[in-house]
């Protein structure tokens, strides 16, 4: 059984997610927006639990936080993937470090499913 405060650095880390990618300069502010809109939250909840200060947090909401979260790195991978084919079919010479760099990604696990809580410290 994980405890209150894996689950409450879990729903960090998954915000956090949510709110990528980031724009060079934003600030935090508009991170909690962007990262509340994706997550189907209030800008309020979402910036406590952004900051780790919501002690009791609902199942149901931590599971749609889950999902989406999940939906979003699904959804980056495969925007990754299109450029990495385009950069692959336009000039693959020129784009051999981008080409490289993205495919590692494509092909990592660093987000997929249940990492998030390992990130957070949750794991087994």
């Amino acid at each position: 059984m994980r405890t209150a405060d894996q689950i409450q650095n879990e729903m960090s880390v998954l915000l956090r997610r949510l709110a990528d990618p980031a724009v060079a300069g934003e600030s935090v502010k508009a991170c909690i927006r962007r990262a509340a809109t994706r997550a189907g939250l209030t800008y309020c909840q979402t910036k406590k639990l952004w900051y780790r200060e919501t002690r009791n947090i609902p199942a149901y909401v931590a599971d749609e936080i889950r999902e989406r979260a999940a939906r979003h790195d699904r959804e980056l991978k495969r925007a990754a993937l299109q450029a990495l084919v385009t950069m692959q079919e336009v000039d693959p010479e020129f784009y051999r470090s981008c080409i490289e760099a993205l495919g590692q990604m494509v092909l990592s696990n660093s987000h997929s499913d249940g990492e998030a809580g390992r990130e957070a410290g949750g794991g087994e």
